[in-house]
């Protein structure tokens, strides 16, 4: 009969490891310098959670080559209804940040300027001396104020958690298209923009390996970005 489709594993363990062996063709073709995204939901059966994202963040790192770099919390404004469950909802999922070479991966820290302060004409500072530690005197620069992007539109500030709706909307974009369409794991398209802006350069290529509706392909290109998803 051969192997089931990737998602459809009798086990959790058989799931991470099938997981495990399609990804390792994404670190393949990954730039040292390059990052993977990888978001991942809970499962559950018969009340139980069985840990998918814990246990497939440690095989990747244990045994397949990847480094973990940092964790991003997806929080939903809405959850999906759970029926008569004996949990509480849950209304976020995670997205891992990995890479082949945590010595080499790129990232640009993104800066939001603010547009009430006007550009100042500032000194630079000098380079300080080691011998005589006196600090030399720099030319000038224009500067204006910026704030460190800590979370998503100034929604809120946090650094690493992302805020927003469902991809609702998408789904009905969808429906206009082929109305039999009914997508099971829909993402909306601002959840990309942070790690396409922070770990990529205008011209970059963007992998997705798990393309179904193109979200992330729309979203590269939009940030001036190419895509090759399948």
């Amino acid at each position: 009969k051969g192997k089931p489709p990737l998602g459809l594993e009798r086990t959790p363990r058989e799931f991470i490891r099938a997981l495990s062996e399609h990804l390792r063709a994404v670190r393949r073709v990954l730039k040292d310098k390059g990052s993977f995204f990888l978001n991942i939901g809970d499962t559950y059966r018969v009340g139980e959670n069985f840990l998918i994202p814990s246990r497939l963040l440690l095989n990747l790192c244990d045994n397949e080559g990847w480094y973990y770099v940092n964790e991003i919390i997806w929080q939903k404004s809405t959850g999906v209804p759970q029926g008569k469950t004996k949990r509480l909802q849950p209304i976020y999922e995670k997205v891992y940040h990995l890479v082949k070479d945590p010595n080499k991966y790129y990232y640009e820290e993104f800066k939001n300027w603010k547009e009430s302060d006007e550009i100042k004409l500032t000194r630079m500072s000098g380079n300080r001396s080691a011998k005589s530690k006196e600090k030399g005197q720099g030319g000038f620069v224009l500067s204006k104020t910026y704030e460190r992007f800590r979370d998503f539109l100034d929604e809120q500030k946090v650094k690493n958690v992302i805020h927003g709706s469902t991809a609702s909307i998408r789904q009905m974009e969808l429906k206009k298209i082929d109305f039999t369409v009914d997508h099971v794991a829909l993402m909306p398209a601002y959840l990309p923009i942070i790690p396409i802006l922070t770990t990529s350069r205008e011209g970059d290529i963007v992998l997705d390996p798990f393309s179904g509706s193109g979200t992330t392909g729309k979203t590269a290109l939009m940030l001036g970005r190419k895509y090759i998803g399948y």
